[in-house]
């Protein structure tokens, strides 16, 4: 498993995640990497959801051009509790993001069937399908081995609460 942690600039605190192979999560609020970090795009929807503001889609498109190509991936858009419309938003991304690993933010009220997807195996929401599954059947081993694997999944859906 990969670990990500928030941008920070503390000189101690990154030479300790540097020393423990840790990766940044920038977001629009923190667009810019450390020095010799690598990195992923988290959408910033989650910050939006506490502050009870919009989601700025200009400044998440700015984030993605000048960074999305060199992200490990790109988590994309979502409305935090949103349910199935989080999945609609996110699906209306898939196109605008291309050349990059793409990663579905799940919430609460979603299922496999909703996305839409055929045949799973194929399918780019696989990791989606397989984690939805195991949290349905509250099978946190397996969750937490989807989440190594290929999914991201936020600390509130590990614990199963709502959001």
């Amino acid at each position: 498993m990969i670990p990500y942690a928030a941008v920070t600039r503390t000189r101690r605190n990154l030479e300790a995640l540097r020393r423990a192979g840790w990766r940044m999560f920038l977001t629009p609020d923190e667009p810019k990497p450390p020095q010799g970090f690598r990195y992923a795009i988290d959408n910033g929807a989650w910050r939006c959801y506490q502050k009870q503001i919009p989601f700025d889609e200009r400044r998440f498109e700015r984030l993605y051009e000048e960074r999305g190509k060199d992200a490990d991936f790109v988590v994309l858009p979502d409305i935090v509790c949103g349910g199935l419309e989080s999945l609609r938003l996110s699906e209306k991304w898939i196109e605008r993001l291309p050349g990059v690993r793409l990663l579905l933010p799940l919430q609460d009220g979603m299922t496999p069937a909703d996305s839409g997807c055929g045949d799973c195996s194929k399918c780019r929401r696989t990791a989606y399908m397989r984690a939805w599954r195991a949290r349905q059947k509250e099978d946190l081993p397996e969750v937490r081995r989807m989440v190594q694997l290929d999914a991201l999944y936020r600390s509130e859906v590990l614990r199963g609460s709502k959001g």
